[in-house]
């Protein structure tokens, strides 16, 4: 028979830390059952809060699964003339998931063995005849969601949105007890799981990195792999362009600068928003061009190996030349530029990394 998991006590809480430009928060909900030998399997529907992007841009989700495994086994030998060795035996396993997609998997098991002498004629489970033992487990498993993984989008909501994110919890356990079957061998057992999860969103208030031309995306024209978070290598720069932003990402109060390092000693820049990006990147001439759909150039010039646009250089903010809403918006930014000639004899246009920014009001 399978019982569903009761949530007896939930408890969710939040905390922010800051890293230098990196801030965390930590939500967390903890919940308790019991399960029995009999039941086989249980299921629970977990809902737990989805990333505000108000706060910032998601960088990755963390998932620690504590299972609390816990087995008590006894068993008795009944037979009055003959000794026989048992073998009591502990599995389980908790596995979280989102509509069908396996996220995180917890698994414990285990097993003790005794001598029993002929039955001492006391069904006590103790004794010479008799044996109790109690087997835990609370290993930590520990996942990490990144940006490029296809269950990373069910984790952000909508900015300022307090719908939860639905997750399932499914639990087996399966105490048994060797020699199975032995009609002389009483035997017990009370398993139960109290799993925990621990999802910690991590975000920063000037955007994340996508699309890389390192390898961690589509490969680069002509293998011409960067280093990594950088575009892919320029005839000038073999570890490609990089664009990072700093500053707060926020409509209100832009403070947001974009620098871009490693180009060419002379070379026409070219910075480019769009609405929507590609986390592989497409091939284009000796790069992976990473921002797709509606298409905005922010800025176009002359520049030399570095270049800072936004905030410091006494430009437009990037938020008023990119015309984004005074509610926010999440927006895709990567920097083209030309050199000659390009790698591996590709076109001569290359692609710094792209950044994505998901604008507060």
């Amino acid at each position: 028979m399978s019982r569903p998991l009761p949530l007896p006590c939930v408890l969710l809480c939040a905390t922010v830390f800051c890293a230098g430009s990196l801030h965390a928060q930590n939500l967390e909900q903890s919940f308790y059952t019991s399960l029995y030998p009999t039941d086989g399997s249980s299921h629970a529907a977990v809902d737990i809060p989805q990333f505000d992007p108000a706060l910032g841009t998601l960088v990755e989700a963390r998932i620690a699964l504590t299972p609390h495994f816990g087995c008590a086994l006894r068993a008795e030998n009944t037979d009055t003339f003959s000794p026989v060795s048992v073998t009591l035996l502990f599995a389980g396993s908790v596995t979280v998931s989102r509509s069908g997609s396996s996220l995180a998997m917890a698994i414990s098991s285990g097993y003790v063995s005794h001598y029993l002498w002929p039955y001492d004629g006391t069904l006590d489970f103790a004794g010479t005849s008799g044996m109790n033992e109690s087997m835990h487990d609370d290993l930590v498993t520990l996942v990490t969601i990144p940006a490029t993984s296809p269950d990373f989008a069910g984790f952000v909501g909508q900015p300022g949105s307090t719908k939860p994110m639905h997750l399932d919890v499914d639990a087996t356990l399966d105490p048994e007890c060797d020699p199975y079957g032995n009609p002389l061998i009483v035997f017990e057992a009370r398993a139960a799981t109290g799993p925990e999860i621990t999802i910690t969103y991590v975000y920063t208030t000037s955007g994340a990195t996508f699309c890389a031309g390192d390898g961690s995306a589509n490969a680069c024209p002509c293998s011409n792999s960067g280093a990594a978070g950088h575009g892919c290598s320029s005839s000038s720069s073999p570890n490609g362009v990089l664009l990072v932003g700093s500053g707060d990402a926020s409509v209100a109060n832009d403070s947001l600068a974009l620098t871009i390092t490693d180009l060419p000693p002379a070379t026409v820049l070219l910075l480019v928003q769009s609405e929507t990006g590609s986390m592989s990147g497409v091939p284009f001439g000796a790069g992976l061009r990473c921002t797709t759909g509606n298409m905005l150039r922010i800025k176009t010039f002359a520049a030399g190996t570095t270049a800072l646009i936004g905030a410091g250089n006494g430009g437009v903010p990037i938020s008023v030349a990119g015309a984004i809403p005074a509610t926010g918006a999440t927006r895709y930014y990567q920097a083209a530029f030309r050199e000659g000639p390009g790698a591996c004899n590709a076109a001569p246009i290359n692609f710094s990394n792209g950044w994505r920014i998901s604008w507060r009001p």
